[in-house]
């Protein structure tokens, strides 16, 4: 991944480098940002992307054996700095599709989940719940529906709405979001940018979404 692929196509949350000197011990790098962040990098891909120097460029932090960071320009090994692929052919989306659970991720002013499935066996669903404002139990909208996938086009008959057609792009594409429960981050493998909700429309609710859905491996 080149420099100028890196600046635009890198939208992950990043923390500072710095390099400080330590009594009895030196200099050495420390990383800004919260400890649960920098945790959840690590978990999942053993590295932290980073903002260093001054004008800031990115880079990869790691711990090495003494515990201490070592920082290192960008080299294309890691899982981060992978570029999205766009996924072609039918039975390639299907697969992928089916094999993935699908969220709306978005800033609110409530707590609220928004979700679909693609079943296997042509039956899905969305969900759309939220509670707050001293609400402990959530309204829940669900839908069932049936679907069928062509390339870049998902046909749904919604039940007792009539049917719709879907144009959509699908590609492995890395993406993260701060949770809410514990200040980490979860991640995701795939997006799928979309022409309209995946809600019946009846939905009104759905008219303030937006049209893409980040996808995880299920369980």
């Amino acid at each position: 991944m080149s420099r100028s692929q890196i600046d635009t196509d890198w939208p992950l949350p990043s923390v500072r480098s710095y390099r400080v000197t330590v009594p009895g011990k030196g200099t050495c790098w420390t990383l800004s940002g919260s400890k649960e962040l920098v945790e959840s990098y690590i978990k999942r891909f053993n590295c932290v992307p980073v903002f260093d120097g001054d004008p800031p460029s990115r880079k990869i932090a790691r711990l090495n054996a003494l515990y201490d960071w070592d920082i290192s320009d960008l080299d294309g090994s890691t899982e981060l700095e992978q570029m999205p692929t766009v996924i072609e052919g039918a039975t390639d989306q299907q697969k992928l599709l089916t094999t993935h659970d699908w969220y709306h991720i978005g800033f609110n002013a409530q707590k609220t989940l928004t979700q679909f499935k693609f079943g296997n066996d042509g039956q899905g669903y969305s969900r759309h719940a939220f509670w707050g404002w001293g609400t402990k139990v959530p309204r829940v909208f669900d839908y069932y529906w049936k679907f069928s996938i062509e390339q870049n086009l998902i046909r749904i008959e919604w039940d007792g709405e009539g049917n719709t057609q879907i144009g959509f792009a699908l590609r492995n594409e890395l993406r993260a979001a701060s949770s809410l429960n514990d200040g980490g981050l979860n991640f995701f493998s795939m997006t799928l940018a979309v022409s309209a909700p995946i809600f019946p429309p009846s939905a009104d609710f759905a008219q303030h979404l937006l049209l893409e859905y980040w996808g995880k491996p299920q369980i």
